[in-house]
């Protein structure tokens, strides 16, 4: 996701900051803008931008003149839940912006917007962000092609022995290096709406260090809290 960067312009702190917030921990380049002035100065950069954008602020940076300023993709408006008529929606999509949300949206949703978005306007881009690698670059782990690649003495080497669920969890972790991802936040994301109790997380990562060999010392235990996966 290096190259790629959330771009949130609004000139409250939240919810943009809640956003930010779990966009990060999922791997996601995300900068929130107070001023359209700081906008317009990150947007001028090499990265690709999708860009969330108050409603208040849509007037004085309309969505076509966001997409003219630097590498900017998709642009999403929020406001807040239940305050605009669908009319003036509408009005807005028709206008040029890409998307709407409310201000009450699940974070979940959020990011699965992202994707969706980055998919319809960069699906090079957005197929990249589907492979996740460790900040060395020692392992790579590609949700598309279910492929786990990992560095050795001479090269590298691919891991073909996971199972979905096994490189589902382990995308989590090194998507989140360095950070703690929590069993239940686990579940949400590997197991979506089934109910599956922590014995059954521990014994899939379990499963997954065994596996991993030599890289499955790097997924570490936060008793109480869940995993983390950090290299030496």
């Amino acid at each position: 996701m290096k190259h790629i960067q959330v771009l949130m312009i609004s000139h409250t702190e939240k919810p943009c900051s809640t956003w930010a917030a779990f966009l990060c921990r999922r791997g996601w380049a995300v900068k929130v803008c107070r001023s359209c002035g700081e906008f317009l100065q990150q947007a001028a950069g090499k990265a690709l931008n999708l860009v969330l954008m108050e409603e208040s602020l849509a007037g004085e940076l309309p969505a076509g003149t966001i997409k003219n300023h630097g590498k900017t993709a998709p642009v999403i408006l929020f406001a807040k839940e239940r305050t605009m008529a669908n009319k003036d929606i509408a009005r807005y999509l028709q206008g040029g912006f890409d998307d709407f949300i409310e201000t009450d949206i699940d974070p979940r949703v959020l990011e699965a917007k992202l994707l969706v978005n980055l998919r319809w306007a960069l699906p090079v881009s957005a197929r990249a962000m589907e492979e996740v690698r460790s900040r060395s670059g020692r392992i790579k782990v590609n949700s598309a092609q279910r492929r786990v690649i990992v560095k050795k003495a001479g090269g590298f080497s691919e891991i073909s022995s996971l199972t979905c669920t096994e490189l589902n969890i382990l995308a989590l972790l090194v998507g989140s290096e360095g950070a703690v991802v929590e069993r239940r936040f686990i579940v949400d994301n590997v197991w979506r709406g089934r109910v599956v109790n922590s014995e059954n997380v521990d014994k899939h990562v379990e499963a997954l260090r065994a596996k991993l060999a030599c890289y499955g010392r790097n997924i570490e235990t936060v008793y109480g809290a869940g995993y983390c996966y950090r290299e030496d």
